[in-house]
Order: C-alpha cells, then structure tokens, then sequence
C-alpha cells in the first residue's frame, strides 16, 4: 500500500507542476489607463474633471507643502494636499514602473485647522476642497 501512495503523491506533484509552471513563466500583461478614466474634453478641448477621483487610489497627503519660497501671505495659512491616481494606471505603475500614457492624477487641497471640537494639538483636514487640479501624462 505504501508504493501504490508514493505513485498518487507523484501524480498529483505532476499535474500541479504542469498547471503552475506556465503561470509562473507566463508574462505580466501591462495594463493601460482604460477609457473610463481617460481624460475627457469638452468641445473646446478643455479637460473636464473627473467626477469619481475620490474613488481612485489614494496615493498620498501632505500639509504645507509647496514649491516656491515661502512668503509672509502663505504663511500661516496650511493646506493639506490629497492625491490621487485613476486605479488602471497604478496597477500598471506596479507592473511596469512608469505611469503609462493617459494617466491622469488629481490634487485636490484642502483647509488645515488646528483649533476645533476636543483637538488638542496637530491638524486635520477641515471644509470642503479649496483648490483642485488634474495632471494628465499625454505622450502625444
């Protein structure tokens, strides 16, 4: 009985070899930006935002940031940046390494308060959004 146990086991190790082998070697698929997450344009080739960004990935946030000296207006005034990434392009970004064609990423900024309800130190995303842009990579 025990012989007959070491053929089962071995056909079975067979079989599950013949079926993961392939998909082990078998190559990635790049995925691109899919036309529902695609930039669109009105008539006058303006870009139209996009309605459901705040369903996309979240990438990151950050308070405060910016890319300009700082001066005495912008000063206490903090804004938290959120941004995010139409889903088709980071999983292609995962795969590949590089945004593909047609991503499209959202900035989207937002008051930062301090002083508010049992806060005690720190800040937190307050209002609605006070600024908002769309970035699109277009290679053509």
């Amino acid at each position: 009985m025990f012989p007959k146990t070491h053929a089962i086991l071995a056909g079975l190790c067979l079989v599950a070899a013949a079926i993961l082998v392939p998909c082990a070697f078998h190559p990635r698929k790049t995925v691109f930006a899919s036309s529902a997450a695609a930039p669109v344009y009105d008539k006058d080739g303006k870009m139209l935002p996009p309605t459901n960004y705040r369903e996309w990935i979240f990438l990151t946030s950050g308070i405060g940031m910016n890319y300009i000296p700082m001066t005495s207006e912008v000063q206490g005034h903090a804004m938290f940046d959120n941004v995010f990434v139409n889903p088709e392009a980071y999983r292609s970004f995962l795969e590949s390494g590089t945004w593909p064609d047609k991503t499209v990423i959202v900035l989207e900024a937002r008051g930062a308060n301090s002083k508010g309800s049992i806060n005690e130190s720190g800040h937190y995303q307050s209002g609605g959004v006070m600024d908002f842009e769309v970035h699109v990579k277009d290679e053509g």
